[in-house]
């Protein structure tokens, strides 16, 4: 990924003006996981993908299953199988009566 540099200009309160660095990305990787979650008791959680194929999570809270599985799918798509064709589920799985359905958006 490439990025390049910009100056933002920023006035302070004095009406002066100076100009900030800013670093930009010509192409930002963003993703989007698609999380199914069901509690099978009040100290456990279980998450899994619908649209990557990545294994089951356990956990105590929804939170750390969540965090769990994105840590899971930024590590799979780091070793460079973004592009592979089994790692992304089409159409993705639909959740059961159980479970809960989570949108999470992220970033490399």
């Amino acid at each position: 990924m490439e990025a390049t540099t910009a100056e933002h200009v920023r006035t302070n309160r004095r009406g002066q003006q100076a100009a900030l660095p800013v670093e930009i990305s010509a192409s930002p990787a963003a993703f989007s996981l698609i999380a199914l979650v069901r509690c099978e008791s009040s100290q456990v959680v279980k998450a899994r993908a619908a649209n990557m194929r990545l294994s089951e999570v356990s956990a105590i809270t929804i939170r750390e299953a969540l965090s769990q599985l994105v840590e899971q799918a930024k590590a799979r798509l780091r070793q460079g199988r973004a592009a592979d064709d089994d790692l992304w589920i089409e159409p993705a799985h639909q959740a059961t009566d159980e479970e809960s359905q989570f949108h999470i958006p992220f970033h490399l």
